[in-house]
């Protein structure tokens, strides 16, 4: 078996906490260790071989994946999708890129990089008996029992089982179901034949292919091109620009709503998109009053509310079924009935472009991170972060001079001619057009404190005269 882990997505209903530069999958949402990204390999990792893991991104996230596979100990084949064009897209991708290695497996579980699955054993039992419909020719997709009538999930409704040759508890699809208002949410419970569309798939390649082809040829034809152009880059395969090209619509709309090939398989195990706040507050512990508090927070004569602060005091006084979200840039205020709604505040920042729908206040690059802590016409201070083993480019500002701080490693400082350590609470002058680098050679992180002072402070004063990422 070949995971495909799909980790697309900005996850907007989490919002502010979640950004198109570092979406809820690469977050430690409901865990302080790993993230949902970490999570799914995780899970897949206790009973199945990751050797031929595929995981398909973009060029913002590409070194995220890279460093979050590297922290739990995972390769994988990371392909680099140069725009965001759906699940037919990508599921495409992934059969043609199996059916040009003849090393990896043609039998694929593609599934999204940022669920929640509780019951682990009760999932890869699941995935087992999928695997043996899916070698039948048949075009598996999971269905999760309800336990509630969640109107932020889209449904299967399945009437009767596959067939005579399968299991009774494998059934044949009638058809997919948007996400429905509360009345009709509480029906589907009701009838007891509807369930939440997981968008976990297991299939042989070459089966999906031929109902791409028949479907949605076209698709097809591009995805092929695509890899065709694609170039090796690190540790990365970039695809070529007719990718951008390709149709962007859902594998539900494109084959699986016409296919005779489909296959459901019903689990219960504890699952969650972790789409909304309403959702992520399910996970974590509620006082006497029912408030769900994260972070530093207090109420006083308040109860059913959501509090997420990290970075501050939150108090709330005389308050009922709200959700507040404080981060270092921005808050969000709504009630609960609305969480489902987050995302228009994303859709509005866009339009009126404003960056912290984009931007998170941690900047991530392949080395590490930086924050900006202050920032002024004539000075800026960042929290720098480097991961073991990783380094700046050599480079060098037209504009501006840095004082650098190790507040915790060592440093390993190249400036000029020298090149020199520093370790925790020591400090150094970068001078205005000095070529220059920060490492870190360490197998423990650093962070430094860096004061910049000059006429210009933009990011763009940069340049880098070598470059381990191959950046511009």
């Amino acid at each position: 078996m070949t995971p495909v882990i799909l980790c697309g997505g900005i996850g907007s209903r989490l919002w502010p906490l979640s950004r198109t530069q570092y979406p809820k999958q690469y977050l430690n949402l409901l865990d302080e260790e790993l993230s949902l990204f970490q999570q799914t390999i995780k899970r897949l990792h206790q009973s199945h071989s990751l050797q031929n893991l595929i995981c398909l991104t973009n060029e913002n996230h590409r070194f995220i994946v890279a460093h979050q596979l590297a922290e739990i100990g995972v390769h994988a084949h990371i392909i680099l999708e140069p725009s965001a064009r759906n699940t037919t897209a990508a599921i495409a991708m992934a059969c043609e890129f199996v059916l040009r290695n003849e090393e990896i497996d043609n039998n694929l579980l593609v599934l999204p990089s940022d669920h929640y699955i509780e019951n682990i054993l009760t999932f890869n039992q699941a995935i087992g008996q999928a695997e043996r419909v899916a070698e039948e020719g048949y075009i598996v997709t999971f269905g999760v029992q309800p336990t509630c009538p969640e109107t932020g999930y889209g449904y299967i409704q399945c009437t009767e089982p596959l067939s005579k040759k399968m299991p009774q508890e494998v059934l044949k699809i009638d058809r997919f179901v948007e996400k429905p208002d509360n009345k009709k949410a509480k029906l589907y419970m009701e009838q007891g034949n509807y369930f939440w569309n997981a968008g976990i798939f297991m299939f042989d390649a070459k089966v999906m292919l031929g109902e791409l082809k028949k479907y949605i040829p076209n698709v097809v034809k591009q995805v092929s091109d695509a890899i065709a152009e694609g170039v090796r880059d690190l540790d990365f395969f970039r695809l070529g620009k007719t990718f951008n090209q390709v149709e962007d619509i859902s594998i539900d709309y494109a084959v699986m709503e016409h296919t005779e090939k489909g296959a459901l398989i019903p689990f219960r195990a504890g699952w969650s998109d972790v789409g909304s706040f309403n959702m992520m507050m399910d996970f974590y512990p509620k006082d006497s009053d029912n408030n769900t508090l994260i972070g530093e927070a207090v109420t006083v004569d308040s109860s059913n509310n959501f509090v997420y602060s990290k970075t501050r005091l939150v108090s709330l006084l005389g308050m009922e079924n709200m959700v507040v979200v404080d981060t270092r840039d921005s808050v969000l205020v709504t009630t609960k009935d609305r969480t489902q709604d987050v995302g228009k505040i994303v859709s509005y920042l866009k339009q009126i472009d404003n960056d912290k729908a984009h931007v998170q206040p941690q900047s991530y690059r392949p080395w590490g991170w930086y924050e900006v802590l202050i920032e002024s016409e004539t000075f800026k201070v960042k929290r720098i972060h480097v991961y073991p083993q990783a380094k700046l480019s050599l480079q060098k500002h037209r504009y501006r001079s840095e004082h650098w701080v190790v507040v915790n490693g060592t440093a390993t400082v190249t400036c000029d001619e020298k090149t020199f350590q520093l370790h925790t609470n020591q400090s150094t002058f970068i001078p205005l057009g000095s070529v220059h680098r920060l490492a870190n050679d360490q197998d423990q992180d650093l962070q430094i404190i860096e004061i910049q002072n000059g006429t210009y402070l933009g990011e763009d004063d940069i340049v880098r005269i070598e470059d381990i990422y191959r950046r511009d």
